[in-house]
C-alpha cells in the first residue's frame, strides 16, 4: 500500500507545499551556481586572452576554486533550508502532533546498553529525530549509524525506535533475528563491552509463527514472558512483513528500543541541487509505517 494512500487531502497538501519551497529552492541555488561558474569561466578566458599574461590554465584553475566555493556555498545553503524549515514543515504536516529536530538525542550510551549486536560499536553517530506521544507514552525515531574500529562499513545503519515509558523492566530482554542468536552467546568477533555483556537465558514461547523469525533472550525469563505476550508478537511479525527489513528490539531500564536496519526511505531529509525535483513520497517515505509501529507497541503498555 501507498505510504501516503491513507493521509487526509490537507495533509498531503501540507506535505507538497513543503516540497514546493524545497524545489523552489533547488531550482534558484542551481541557476545562481551555474551563473557563477559560466561567469567565472568567461572571465577567466577573457582576462587571459586581453593580456595575454601567463598560462590560462592557472586562470581556469582560479576560476574552478571560485566555483567550487560557491557549489558547497550553494549545498550548505540548501541543506540548512531543507532541515531548519521544509523537513519540520513535512512532518509537523503529517499532524499527530510530530515535531522534528535535525540533531538526536540517542545516544552511543544507549546504543551499547541495547545488547544487540555482537560487534563493538566504535563509531556511532546519529541524526534527524521525529518525536511524538500517544495515550501518553513518549516515542521517538532516530536516523543512525555504528561501525566497528577495523571497519569501514557499518554493522548497523538505519531506524532506531525508542518507546519511554514510566517505570523500569527488571530484566533486559532482547528479540533478534532467528540466526542471530550468536550475538548473545559470545559468537561474534567482540561484544559491545562486558558492562553491558550480561547473561541471557533463551525464552520459549510456544508461538512458532514468531520463533521461525525470532529468538528471544532476557536476564529475566518470566518476565520477558509477561512483555513478549501474544499481541506483542502480532505486532512485531506485522511490522517485518510490512517493512522487509530486518528487526531487533530490546527491552531495557525504562525504554522499548526497536532496531530497523536500513529503515527504508524515512528520515533521509537531504537534498541535492542537481536531484529529481522531491515527492511527497520521496519526502514521507515510509515514515508513518514506522509512526504507526512506533504507536502500537506503545499502545499495548500504556
Amino acid at each position: 500500500m501507498d505510504a501516503l494512500s491513507s493521509l487526509e487531502a490537507s495533509v498531503l497538501n501540507k506535505v507538497q507545499t513543503a516540497c514546493n519551497y524545497v524545489n523552489a529552492e533547488v531550482v534558484r541555488l542551481r541557476h545562481q551556481t551555474i551563473a557563477i561558474a559560466a561567469v567565472c569561466a568567461a572571465g577567466a578566458m577573457l582576462l587571459w586572452f586581453v593580456t595575454g599574461f601567463g598560462d590560462a590554465r592557472i586562470a581556469l584553475v582560479v576560476a574552478a576554486g571560485v566555483v567550487s566555493f560557491a557549489f558547497v556555498r550553494a549545498r550548505n545553503e540548501l541543506a540548512s533550508s531543507y532541515k531548519n524549515i521544509a523537513a519540520k514543515r513535512i512532518v509537523a504536516g503529517l499532524g499527530k502532533e510530530l515535531k522534528y529536530n535535525h540533531t538526536s538525542s540517542l545516544t552511543r550510551q544507549q546504543f551499547i546498553a541495547m545488547d544487540l549486536f555482537a560487534d563493538r560499536c566504535e563509531r556511532w553517530s546519529s541524526r534527524d529525530e521525529i518525536a511524538g506521544r500517544t495515550r501518553g507514552v513518549r516515542y521517538s525515531l532516530h536516523r543512525a549509524r555504528a561501525s566497528a574500529k577495523d571497519r569501514r562499513a557499518p554493522f548497523f545503519e538505519g531506524v532506531i525506535i525508542k518507546i519511554d515509558f514510566g517505570d523500569n523492566f527488571p530484566g533486559h530482554t532482547v528479540i533478534l533475528p532467528d540466526s542471530d542468536g550468536r550475538a548473545l552467546t559470545g559468537g561474534g568477533n567482540g561484544s559491545n563491552g562486558a558492562a553491558s555483556r550480561r547473561k541471557k537465558d533463551l525464552v520459549m514461547l510456544k508461538n512458532p509463527a514468531f520463533e521461525r523469525l525470532f529468538d528471544v533472550y532476557s536476564t529475566d525469563y518470566y518476565e520477558a514472558r509477561q512483555l513478549v505476550t501474544p499481541k506483542f508478537m502480532e505486532v512485531v511479525i506485522d511490522a517485518q512483513t510490512r517493512l522487509a527489513t530486518e528487526l531487533r528490539l530490546c527491552f531495557v531500564q525504562k525504554s522499548l528500543f526497536i532496531a530497523v536496519a536500513g529503515g527504508g526511505d524515512s528520515l533521509r531529509f537531504d537534498a541535492s541541487l542537481f536531484a529529481e525535483p522531491l515527492t511527497p513520497q520521496a519526502a514521507v517515505g515510509n515514515l508513518m509505517q514506522l509512526v504507526s509501529i512506533a504507536e502500537r507497541l506503545a499502545e499495548l503498555r500504556s
